[in-house]
């Protein structure tokens, strides 16, 4: 549910003429099915009357336990980074600078109070891809490996900018068709920051996204490290990979295959805890997560439920082992790797369906000469 002052706010712009005497029909686009998606933005979908297009209007949501100097900074910095990604394929396109909307709030004596409201403006994406998570087995495998390997390009062409998402998931990944090829892009960098981008938090004791996508070292006070904000993305992008051919989530199947592992996670949370910054932090958790993690058994694409092809379920589930390695040391393989291996799963695919199309045509071949040939 919003909080009031949100609702407030949703009902103010969506009776609003136009914005900025440009941005006409206003709705609040991350609200479906009565739950709200993203923690802390209310984003709407409106038409821009100048350009004749949609664009989406990024507001701060105004409900008050939100409302903190971190996430007000981050929400700063989501649009410096989209702004230096301005005209960079498969990333998500601001076209405005940081603007205010001044929001009344009624009071209980008839006075109102004026809030400053900050917003920006993107491009409007249509394509959502929940669909290939929530109902995976109605998706050709072929248009799933295709899939992932659009949204691993998106944060590719991120991490090429030095720019780590930290918060993928299927709602933060949409696509729009441009020209008749398709391409993805990562949306809601809310979480998001480079190599560049000065500390807002003094420390982190948990992950800057969401848990269930969230690699070990989250949780061992390394989220805000940059130098392994790459292979925390890294982690998510495999976590994706095992859920496109699984009605499984990651996250609870990996623990359901190794039950201790939030004790082994607890127990390296501990040893690392006893370092006072973050270069320290790192070095123990890289000295000692190899040994507390030894021994975990691997979730890779198996038994009931499971959609990946025979054919190429050995080279997804390399991909997938390599990219949720819970060590450090273990999770390396580049995503341009990763890549050459789902392609390589694509073309395996593509000749095995080749293959059953020239047997079927040299079939029916058969059976219409068998057919034609005159009777004795």
């Amino acid at each position: 549910m919003l909080h009031t002052n949100s609702a407030q706010l949703v009902s103010e712009l969506e009776s609003l003429g136009q914005l900025e005497s440009r941005f006409s029909n206003i709705k609040l686009a991350n609200l479906p099915a009565g739950k709200k998606r993203g923690h802390f933005s209310l984003v709407f979908r409106a038409h821009d009357d100048v350009l004749d297009r949609d664009v989406a209007l990024k507001f701060f949501d105004q409900d008050p336990k939100k409302i903190n100097p971190y996430r007000l900074l981050c929400f700063d910095r989501e649009h410096e980074l989209l702004s230096r990604l301005v005209g960079v394929n498969r990333c998500l396109q601001v076209s405005s600078p940081l603007s205010t909307y001044t929001f009344h709030i009624p009071s209980a004596g008839g006075m109102s109070y004026a809030i400053p409201v900050k917003y920006f403006v993107t491009d409007w994406y249509d394509e959502e891809i929940d669909g290939y998570f929530l109902n995976q087995e109605h998706k050709e495998a072929l248009d799933k490996l295709a899939t992932f390997n659009d949204i691993v390009l998106a944060i590719e062409s991120l991490h090429k900018r030095h720019i780590f998402h930290r918060d993928i998931k299927a709602d933060n990944l949409r696509g729009t068709v441009t020209k008749g090829v398709r391409e993805l892009v990562a949306i809601d960098l809310g979480t998001a920051a480079s190599y560049e981008s000065a500390s807002i938090a003094t420390a982190y004791d948990g992950p800057a996204g969401l848990t269930t996508y969230s690699a070990p070292e989250a949780f061992g006070g390394l989220a805000g490290v940059r130098s392994v904000a790459h292979l925390t993305d890294v982690y998510a992008l495999g976590s994706l990979l095992f859920e496109l051919f699984s009605p499984d989530d990651f996250y609870s199947a990996y623990r359901v295959l190794n039950p201790d592992f939030d004790v082994r996670l607890f127990a390296l949370v501990g040893e690392v805890s006893i370092a006072t910054s973050d270069a320290d932090r790192l070095v123990l958790w890289n000295e000692k997560s190899p040994r507390l993690f030894r021994g975990l058994t691997p979730l890779v694409l198996e038994g009931s439920g499971t959609t990946v092809p025979l054919a190429v379920a050995d080279i997804v589930n390399d991909a997938i082992v390599r990219m949720t390695a819970p060590s450090l040391s273990a999770r390396t393989a580049p995503l341009e790797l990763i890549r050459r291996r789902i392609w390589s799963a694509i073309h395996c695919l593509e000749n095995e369906a080749m293959a059953r199309r020239r047997a079927a045509q040299a079939s029916a071949r058969r059976l219409a000469t068998k057919r034609s040939a005159p009777r004795a």
